[in-house]
């Protein structure tokens, strides 16, 4: 699977787990990437800014040499206040 749909795809999971907590990517203050390919950076930065409006949570990009299914991985971490 090309890359730009495998970052596509994951943050599709991204959203349907947030979804079950309640959340969406609104809530997301916190995210976590991890790369197989550095040179993927640019190409992952561009689609990254498209699911975020406004100002975008802290974000950190890592390397990852040891994982050979996929070329990218997201953690997120939300947080909602709850209400009354």
């Amino acid at each position: 699977m090309p890359f730009d749909e495998q970052v596509h795809r994951t943050f599709d999971f991204v959203k349907a787990a947030l979804a079950v907590a309640g959340c969406t990517l609104d809530d997301v203050v916190n995210c976590e990437c991890w790369l197989t390919d550095p040179r993927d950076f640019v190409a992952f930065n561009a689609i990254y800014k498209t699911y975020f409006k406004g100002d975008p949570p802290v974000r950190s990009i890592f390397p990852m040499r040891f994982n050979f299914a996929c070329k990218v991985e997201i953690k997120v971490t939300a947080y909602k206040p709850l209400k009354g």
